[in-house]
């Protein structure tokens, strides 16, 4: 007897849940744990030459102004009218309580008395780590947990040393940091999701893989994981969501709406490689031919809001996919060969290798294929395929 069909809103449940839950081949996501996690690390490894100039007590943004900012910076209501009614507001009721609020308000600017909170719930260990001798040696400690991840090493725990450890960076001196510590912060709370409850057979391209195979010479396991699903399509998930604000406040913007942007980024002497007499010749001899000029200049404009809109959309298109992440590829080694983010491209286009299917990873590095059939990556949100 034929089953029944499924109602319509299980239909879209197991829909989803193919989506987000079927597992997958480990290969994409160990291989992104390499990648991303050598680049890290390099980024942390600088952080010994400069640690007490960083994130020391007397650093550039030093401790004082980052527990100020931490207990006090004002959190604000939203005004449903067009100003505060002042007349409804308790008057101090001491002396000592006005001149609070008049410090205050001198100090940052709002009324204490209209705020939502005061300060952020953020943590560092560096806001209580603070001895130079103790700061080396808790250092050394999170560099070692990010080698041994990116090793693929105890990765449970290496990675979520690491991404605590990335974390107090960004939260004690973010006022020196930059949007390649954002996406490594992104980077490494998703590998962390994703190794945190996968069997060690299941790790592909790490030494847990390695070691468990050599505890279990008999076995062929399979390099599948439903956790590692999950993570990998929140990485792609967020990397829609990237471009897409990305490009949508582009055009907030009258540079990008005239096609001037790009101007803006090749000629400017703060990221641009001016000091590099070749790029100075090539940059002069452009500007010299007008209409070259502005087809180059405008049709970066173009290429650049194309990518960023439509890549949400169009990436999920299985025809469409390999010519949009060969674009956002193209378009961040780009960014680093002009602007310099050399870190940040590389953490970007690390971030889109997440819509390469498992098993073309596993053809381009000469691995064998998996002894078991995983799902690919491959498939529209409405629609799961099962790998070739």
């Amino acid at each position: 007897m034929a089953s029944e069909p499924l109602p319509a809103s299980r239909g879209w449940f197991s829909r989803v849940n193919d989506f987000f839950f079927r597992p997958i081949d480990s290969a994409t996501f160990g291989l992104i744990r390499i990648c991303a996690g050598f680049i890290i690390l390099y980024v942390h490894l600088a952080y010994f030459l400069d640690l007490q100039v960083l994130f020391g007590p007397g650093a550039w943004y030093d401790l004082r102004t980052a527990n100020e900012f931490r207990y006090n910076i004002p959190v604000e209501k939203p005004q449903m009218a067009w100003g505060p009614d002042l007349a409804r507001l308790p008057p101090p009721e001491t002396q000592e309580e006005e001149q609070a609020l008049l410090d205050y308000q001198r100090r940052w600017g709002a009324d204490p008395r209209f705020l939502f909170a005061r300060g952020q719930t953020i943590w560092s260990a560096w806001l209580h780590v603070t001895d130079p001798v103790t700061m080396k040696y808790v250092h050394a400690g999170i560099v070692l947990a990010m080698a041994l991840f990116m090793l693929g090493l105890w990765t449970p725990v290496t990675g979520a040393v690491s991404w605590a450890g990335a974390l107090s960076y960004v939260n004690r001196s973010h006022v020196t940091l930059f949007g390649m510590d954002t996406i490594a912060i992104i980077l490494l709370f998703y590998l962390m999701l994703g190794y945190l409850p996968t069997r060690p057979a299941a790790r592909a391209l790490s030494l847990d893989r390695l070691l468990w195979r050599r505890r279990h010479p008999a076995d062929d396991p399979d390099p599948s994981s439903t956790a590692i699903a999950f993570a990998t399509r929140l990485m792609q998930v967020n990397f829609c969501i990237i471009y897409l604000g990305s490009g949508l406040s582009k055009l907030l913007g009258p540079a990008w709406w005239n096609g001037t942007a790009l101007w803006a980024i090749i000629a400017n002497y703060e990221f641009a490689p001016m000091h590099l007499q070749f790029y100075l010749d090539g940059l002069t001899w452009l500007s010299r031919h007008r209409w070259l000029c502005e087809t180059v200049v405008t049709g970066g404009v173009v290429y650049t809001l194309a990518l960023e809109l439509s890549f949400p959309i169009l990436v999920w298109l299985k025809s469409w996919r390999p010519i949009m992440v060969a674009g956002a590829i193209l378009f961040h080694a780009g960014i680093a060969l002009i602007m310099g983010l050399t870190a940040f491209s590389l953490l970007m286009i690390f971030l889109v290798t997440a819509f390469i299917p498992p098993e073309r990873i596993r053809r381009l590095l000469g691995l064998a294929e998996a002894p078991a059939p995983a799902a690919a990556l491959d498939a529209a949100p409405a629609v799961s395929q099962p790998a070739a």
